[in-house]
């Protein structure tokens, strides 16, 4: 697990610098901010996680398959319960209306990036790179 950390680590320093980037110089938004950069991310993500985390020597095509599911899986879900419950929680719980909309997207989008990497590292530990035993023919 820890090559894992510190291949999200890498990727996500990356991936927020450029994030906030998009968000604030270009004014791309929560979407539009984080989906390009996890496009990317991806990439160097398989490489990797392929190579150095999982060390999963098997060549096949079914790998990045099963990869691009659970990066977009990963995303959509995070993302989706990330803004939802970030604005939950500063506008109900802590009663803070007077938070800028900015300000909690950008902190959803960190709570998104805590969500995509625990959904990640389970959906790659368990469905894209998981060790197969013996007598599988899959």
């Amino acid at each position: 697990m820890y090559r894992f950390l510190i291949v999200g680590f890498i990727n996500t320093v990356i991936g927020l610098i450029l994030m906030f980037l998009l968000y604030n110089l270009l004014g791309f938004g929560y979407w539009g901010s984080s989906a390009p950069v996890y496009v990317v991310g991806s990439v160097f993500s398989y490489l990797m996680n392929k190579n150095y985390t999982f060390s999963y020597k098997k060549k096949d095509h079914m790998s990045m398959v099963r990869f691009a599911v659970v990066q977009v899986l990963s995303y959509i879900l995070a993302y989706m319960i990330a803004r939802p419950l970030t604005y939950f929680i500063l506008k109900n719980l802590i009663l803070t209306a007077n938070l800028n909309v900015r300000i909690i997207e950008q902190l959803a989008i960190l709570v998104g990036m805590g969500f995509f990497i625990i959904f990640g590292y389970t959906g790659q530990r368990f469905f894209v790179f998981r060790k197969m035993n013996v007598d599988q023919n899959v």
